[in-house]
């Protein structure tokens, strides 16, 4: 082989490549998330429940334990790739994606606040069951729908 058909040979493997990584994320629309409470499968171990609910602009957490429940809300958009930065402009105005962008409050140990950004992949979409992967961790997030 000749160095221009390696050369050629390199670029369509690299190619192949970038192109499989967004094969593996499901493009989704907000209205998909959207009126329905995702309730996280955990083990039987656990003894508390953990849900999502999305609105247009706000994803809400609702975590019931056995003597209280907890509730969050962080600001989130969708995107066509992961986002180090959280872009405000896009809250509730960009409607498709294959990621979600989430804008959480996170505390340090000295119990002061930050601004933390999560990105999940959307692994799966369907009426009734949401897999998401956490890009940061790599931890693989199952929900399922009623």
């Amino acid at each position: 082989m000749n160095i221009s058909t390696k050369i050629r040979l390199l670029v369509v493997c690299i190619c192949a490549m970038t192109c499989s990584v967004n094969l593996f994320a499901q493009k989704t629309n907000t209205l998909h998330l959207l009126q329905k409470e995702w309730t996280l499968q955990l083990s039987q171990e656990w003894r508390s429940t953990f849900k999502i609910i999305f609105t247009q602009d706000k994803w809400k957490d609702i975590v019931t334990g056995p003597k209280k429940t907890i509730t969050d809300e962080a600001k989130y958009y969708l995107s066509d790739s992961p986002d180090s930065i959280f872009h405000a402009e896009k809250v509730g105005k960009c409607y498709t994606g294959r990621y979600i962008i989430v804008l959480k409050q996170a505390k340090h140990l000295d119990g002061t606040y930050y601004k933390k950004v999560d990105d999940f992949k959307i692994i799966k979409l369907t009426d009734t069951d949401l897999e998401l992967r956490h890009l940061g961790s790599g931890t693989i997030v199952q929900c399922k729908c009623k």
